[in-house]
């Protein structure tokens, strides 16, 4: 059954009462009294309001508040992500409180807590969280759990660090447990295991081990 509603002027063609089709709703309008409580959408463009539960397919979102919800595609522009299931697609700005992020690519923003499963992180602040693997551009890292991928550049503040490839950056604290250093500045911290390559690139400005620790650490790879 198809029916044709209006939103703020704008004719919207709802099809089973909950699937939307390939229009637009801007200017705070939104379905059920500006909150969309369940079901499919499947193509346009939303402007503003609540998301609080459903299947997003493809589209625009240019803001608001998702409150759960599986997101399969599209771009996500501004807004507060609260929980759900992030699948795949453009993530340009806003907050992100918590839900599992399964792949995509991050441009900024805020990420306060969830699980990251794969992507790329382009740039933002990262405040806590699980970080399973994927590729880290730049950006500031408050606290949480790394597990594996490649860091390329940025400042790590806190945390634990299990495996992966550190390509360049700034280390002020934490846990390092296994992987590979390529070059960067470490501040402080514990040193559990790992390589160490380019040693003279290295510009560690804090060590109690040895004031020279860039010699510290080719003697720890050696010794293992």
């Amino acid at each position: 059954m198809e029916i044709t509603i209006k939103v703020d002027d704008n004719e919207i063609k709802r099809i089973l009462q909950d699937i939307i089709y390939d229009k637009e709703i801007k200017n705070n309008g939104v379905l059920e009294d500006r909150v969309w409580k369940t079901g499919t959408w499947e193509d346009g463009v939303w402007g503003d309001g609540v998301w609080k539960n459903g299947t997003w397919e493809n589209g625009i979102w240019k803001g608001g508040t998702w409150i759960n919800g599986f997101w399969e595609e599209g771009i996500w522009e501004k807004g507060k992500w609260l929980d759900g299931v992030w699948e795949s697609g453009d993530w340009k700005d806003g907050i992100w409180v918590g839900g599992e992020w399964v792949n995509g690519v991050w441009k900024d923003g805020t990420w306060e807590t969830g699980v990251w499963k794969d992507g790329i992180w382009e740039g933002g602040t990262w405040v806590d969280g699980i970080w399973e693997s994927g590729d880290w551009k730049t950006g500031i890292w408050k606290d949480g759990a790394w597990l594996d991928g490649v860091w390329r550049n940025g400042e790590w503040k806190n945390g634990r660090w299990k495996v992966g490839i550190w390509e360049d950056g700034i280390w002020e604290d934490g846990e390092w447990e296994g992987g590979t250093w390529d070059k960067g500045i470490w501040k402080g911290g514990t040193w559990k295991g790992g390589k160490i390559w380019n040693y003279d690139t290295c510009e560690y400005e804090y060590s109690e081990v040895n004031p020279n620790e860039c010699k510290w650490s080719l003697s720890y790879k050696r010794n293992k």
